[in-house]
């Protein structure tokens, strides 16, 4: 059972879990879940169909592997939240380093850079964590704290991925 001290820490992972670059399957929200959000937004920016080649290809090409990893992204991100925070502080890790392993289209690059980098904060903050541990939520809200433009660079993410991945969730954000 989750003790009441560190149920907020375990909402916040859930309601984290992986949307946007990762087609959250459940449309979760973003890591600001917790915390603040920034009300800018901007239109997605038009999938670039330029045909210069270089190492990694084509930008349609960039598109399509970037739509398939998201994709597997969602896969990790479904199961992280179904363990909730003990697979939070374990396999958080590994979701960030998958991350660093994909290669965002220019259209998206900035954001999804942010939003990795916010994903990475949070990841830091549960290294080493224990469910247990009373500053553990502490911890988490900190690292929210620090990308307070989070949501809107997930909604952003999510709205480029509507439009240009085929398999992209329809489903609302919930949060």
């Amino acid at each position: 059972m989750i003790s009441a001290l560190t149920r907020p820490a375990v909402l916040a992972v859930a309601v984290l879990a992986l949307s946007a670059c990762s087609g959250g399957s459940g449309g979760q929200a973003a890591p600001t879940a917790a915390g603040p959000t920034s009300s800018a937004t901007s239109a997605p920016a038009p999938l670039e169909t330029s045909s210069s080649t270089g190492a990694a290809g084509t930008q349609d090409q960039v598109v399509a592997k970037f739509c398939s990893d998201r994709a597997e992204l969602t896969d990790l991100g479904s199961q992280i939240e179904a363990g909730g925070l003990p697979a939070a502080i374990q396999r958080l890790p590994e979701f960030v380093q998958r991350m660093d392993a994909i290669q965002p289209p220019d259209a998206v690059k900035a954001d999804f850079t942010e939003y990795r980098a916010a994903w990475a904060s949070i990841s830091d903050a549960l290294r080493d964590g224990s469910p247990e541990d009373p500053a553990l939520q502490a911890k988490v809200q900190a690292a929210v704290a620090a990308h307070p433009d989070a949501q809107a660079v997930e909604d952003r993410l999510k709205t480029w991925s509507d439009a240009n991945c085929p398999a992209a969730s329809t489903s609302p954000s919930a949060g």
